[in-house]
């Protein structure tokens, strides 16, 4: 069975290597994505992504999925994660993963209390130059 994972906010380059990344992967299925912001909205279209929703409390409260991947500005980051993390949905995040240290306690307590899983997105492992000085 597929983990069916959202996102809210396609703000950074990292969103879309993330969007693609899962997109393409066979054991997940990206069931919806949310984009408040017009212009980031019409980048999203360019690249071929499909926004289906410009409400986050819209999509959190009709779209069924187990995880919410996040890539909105730095400082709604948290609250996005703390707001999905209430309703039981594991999170990622690009980074920073929120920007203020009562977010980090409250993320840490939901994680802890309800048994979920908090991710941040380092894509630096595939950084081309890192990649070769691994080899």
């Amino acid at each position: 069975m597929p983990l069916h994972v959202a996102f809210v906010g396609l703000q950074t380059g990292h969103a879309f290597g993330l969007h693609q990344d899962l997109a393409g992967h066979p054991d997940i299925d990206v069931v919806a994505v949310c984009e408040e912001d017009p212009e980031a909205r019409a980048k999203a279209s360019e690249r071929g992504i499909n926004v289906t929703h410009t409400s986050y409390a819209q999509m959190l409260a009709e779209v069924p999925c187990d995880a919410i991947a996040c890539s909105d500005w730095y400082g709604i980051r948290g609250t996005r994660l703390i707001e999905a993390m209430n309703t039981g949905k594991h999170v990622i995040a690009d980074k920073p993963l929120c920007t203020r240290l009562a977010e980090v306690d409250e993320i840490e307590r939901l994680a802890n209390t309800k048994h979920l899983k908090v991710g941040c997105q380092l894509p630096m492992q595939y950084h081309p130059p890192l990649v070769t000085a691994q080899k």
